[in-house]
């Protein structure tokens, strides 16, 4: 059976993939980071992908006979969008395109988030014309408009913040606790318990768009009057729900809309969302995050269009 290969290196995690039509294999680690610390720099980023590939790759299973290498190369689907950590994907898959035979599929990180979740919607969403996609990360937290034709993308940013992104706010509210980075899983297991629906927040908008930073400062001034982990945890998850809950309000849109992206893993954040909006769809928390299964998709469904339009 004919395989795909996909390869993801964004700024944490590093990831590559075999997809066959009868299912995936998908492999990721994160790149180290200091403890104390909130990030990486990105060459810092690039060296730990560029050491870490051959080990992943290496790990994969047998992929037989190789028909297409998808991979991304930029974080989105916009002119001028760069970030060098995209370059030890690019190498390592031209790399493989040239000892394989097979082509080389370039998409960005972006498409590749909202293909993994067309993957495990398929049903739902692989025919949808259009829908929304709201990527929520440590380094994107935006609202986009999807033309779909069978997994070719045409993506387009109609909302998001202007500030910082939703799990740069979660990621600090951790790191000031003394959490390792990343720290969603943690903040959200500390925040068990505690009542958070009695959280009241002030949003920030302008329009679809919206400001995250105030919350910052809001959760920096509990920690200095001492106030306990699980309400600064509770504050900082419900600040995020609440801020992007009344963003996709405001947009008022009849559309499908699709949560991708590690902070879209949060239990709290699911089940909100899925009480207030009708028609919406998750990935899966094991693939919320960075991974290179939508690369190897996106490369797969490349032929089935050019099947269907041969």
């Amino acid at each position: 059976m004919d395989s795909y290969i996909g390869i993801d290196t964004s700024n944490y995690r590093t990831s590559v993939c075999v997809f066959r039509a009868d299912g995936y294999k998908n492999i990721g680690r994160l790149l180290p980071v200091e403890k104390g610390k909130a990030g990486l720099r990105q060459n810092d980023a690039l060296f730990l992908h560029t050491k870490a590939l051959p080990k992943l790759i290496g790990e994969l299973p047998n992929a037989g006979v190789i028909k297409k290498i998808g991979v991304s190369i930029r974080p989105r689907d916009e002119e001028g969008s760069y970030m060098p950590c995209f370059l030890a994907g690019a190498a390592a898959a031209h790399a493989m395109a040239y000892a394989s035979g097979a082509p080389v599929y370039k998409l960005s990180h972006q498409a590749g988030h909202t293909l993994a979740g067309m993957y495990e919607n398929e049903e739902s969403l692989l025919n949808m014309p259009e829908f929304i996609t709201v990527h929520l990360s440590g380094g994107t937290s935006e609202i986009l408009f999807v033309k779909n034709d069978m997994g070719k993308l045409q993506i387009s940013r109609i909302g998001g913040t202007l500030d910082i992104n939703a799990g740069q706010l979660i990621d600090r509210a951790g790191v000031m606790l003394g959490l390792s980075f990343p720290c969603g899983a943690e903040l959200e297991k500390i925040s068990e318990g505690y009542p958070i629906d009695d959280i009241k927040v002030k949003t920030s908008l302008k329009g679809t768009y919206f400001n995250l930073s105030g919350h910052q400062n809001i959760i920096e001034k509990l920690h200095a009057s001492g106030a306990p982990a699980p309400e600064i945890s509770a504050y900082a998850i419900k600040a995020v729900t609440d801020t992007l809950l009344s963003a996709l309000l405001a947009l008022e849109t009849p559309l499908p809309v699709l949560f991708v992206g590690g902070v879209s893993a949060n239990g709290y954040l699911r089940d909100v969302m899925r009480q207030r909006l009708s028609d919406v769809y998750f990935v899966s928390p094991a693939l919320s995050g960075d991974n290179a299964l939508g690369c190897a998709y996106g490369a797969y469904l490349s032929d089935l269009r050019s099947k269907k339009s041969g």
